[in-house]
């Protein structure tokens, strides 16, 4: 019930308090810039957005610097200082860890400030049971990195597939990849798509590929689904996919849409555009080589999805007046994602949590 009061007032400081504010472009000895607005969000410089939130008057959006190792004192200071009765919402994705602290400072200094951690490197390191009880975070988001076999398997279920082949690394021998296997090959079972799973070695390269597919002597790749398990090897099964005319229900890389704005040339496009444009640019690529609705992606970079999808609910919170129990809840989060983002999303419970924190599971779009 206390908590509940907690986010109510935060929420309703929220709503009668949201102002535009100037973005200011200066950058401080941290060298990360001092850009505010309602909605104020930190990332990697190397995360891309889409382009239609770079313009949106109540957003600003700051670029974290490449570095080795933990965020220093100067660094996180400076995005506290940075935080003042203007931004209502902080949203912070980063890939280094250290910045849990920026959540404990802004909270002691601005109760009212509504909290996102997104992919914050704390997630996957020694600090994850700490940071889902983190009382200074409102709402986390952490992206589901190495469990995507079965959502793969649905996407090729629904792409008339009857062969499944599930290619992985030797080095992803773990716990997780063999619930990944195990549910995978379940639901292959239960749909009635053969599954073959398939072990590579480090450092594949694409002709090896072609030959372990060669020798399997595939008599009909039109219904034959073939997926990369781990970012590592999805370029190789990508072309591989491609050369032997295979459904692709995952890309499943780091970044499909840098990827297949490369393979369709339009990787200008990719770079200017909304991705609304980008995907239509894609779309009719995609078509001319004969390949419409035979290759599943993600376009966007996969971290921003989470924070795209915190603005979204945050405006929709905003337009609504809603309470922050009632727009960051699992029913909330999935209309947005399929409202405004365009993309399926399956929201997965972290365990014992202070706010509201969810693992995200991305479910392809089919091109």
């Amino acid at each position: 019930m206390k908590k509940k009061i907690i986010l109510s007032v935060i929420t309703f400081i929220f709503v009668i308090s949201l102002s535009a504010c100037k973005k200011d472009n200066s950058s401080n000895k941290s060298g990360i810039s001092g850009n505010k607005a309602e909605i104020t969000i930190y990332m990697p410089e190397n995360q891309n957005i889409d382009k239609k939130y770079l313009d949106d008057r109540d957003i600003a959006i700051n670029y974290l610097p490449q570095k080795k190792g933990e965020y220093d004192e100067d660094e996180i200071k400076s995005i506290i200082n940075n935080i003042d009765k203007n931004v209502k919402v902080l949203i912070i994705t980063s890939e280094n860890p250290g910045l849990k602290k920026v959540f404990d400072g802004v909270k002691e200094k601005l109760p009212g400030v509504i909290t996102v951690a997104n992919e914050i490197e704390e997630f996957h390191g020694n600090q994850y049971d700490e940071l889902l009880k983190d009382t200074n975070i409102d709402v986390g988001f952490k992206l589901n990195r190495d469990k995507n076999g079965r959502n793969a398997a649905m996407i090729a279920n629904e792409m008339s597939a009857k062969r499944f082949l599930y290619l992985y690394h030797e080095d992803l021998d773990s716990d997780r990849l063999y619930e990944d296997l195990s549910e995978t090959k379940s639901f292959c079972s239960q749909e009635g798509l053969s599954f073959e799973k398939i072990k590579v070695k480090d450092g594949l390269k694409q002709n090896e590929l072609e030959d372990i597919i060669k020798r399997m002597n595939i008599k009909n790749p039109d219904d034959t689904a073939i997926y990369a398990a781990n970012s590592e090897i999805a370029e190789q099964v990508f072309d591989t996919g491609i050369n032997n005319g295979f459904i692709i229900p995952n890309i499943n890389s780091r970044n499909d849409g840098i990827l297949l704005a490369k393979k369709f040339g339009l990787e200008k496009e990719y770079k200017n555009l909304e991705r609304k444009d980008f995907e239509k640019k894609l779309k009719s690529e995609i078509k001319k080589r004969g390949l419409k609705n035979r290759i599943g992606a993600v376009v966007e970079d996969r971290r921003s999805i989470a924070t795209e999808l915190s603005i979204e609910v945050a405006k929709y919170m905003y337009k609504n007046r809603f309470v922050i129990e009632e727009s960051f809840g699992d029913k909330s989060i999935i209309d947005r994602a399929d409202q405004n983002l365009s993309i399926r999303i399956k929201p997965m419970i972290m365990g014992a949590t202070y706010g509201y924190f969810r693992e995200l599971e991305l479910i392809p779009r089919i091109y």
